[in-house]
């Protein structure tokens, strides 16, 4: 897989970035807790929080009235019932 933190760090100006992705974003590093919830599972990744620790570092008057949220899975399933069909060839 691509790295681009790797070829960024090669050079000078860029050597204090982190190797991880995660490092560089913050990403939390405790165990995700699924609930069940019936018939479903629930997983709590406390964005508002997060959302909120990161608009508090710019000042009050600089900052959106509205926020847009882009959501994405990577791939994952939201729903046990949804099938992907793919096609080769």
């Amino acid at each position: 897989m691509y790295n681009i933190l790797s070829l960024l760090r090669t050079y000078s100006c860029f050597q204090s970035l982190p190797k991880d992705i995660r490092t560089l974003l913050g990403t939390p590093r405790n165990k995700v807790v699924i609930s069940k919830i019936h018939p479903n599972e629930y997983i709590h990744f406390e964005l508002e929080m997060q959302i909120t620790k990161i608009l508090l570092q710019f000042p009050v008057a600089s900052l959106p009235n509205q926020i847009e949220i882009d959501f994405n899975t990577d791939g994952c399933n939201l729903d046990k019932y949804y099938k992907k069909e793919s096609k080769f060839g």
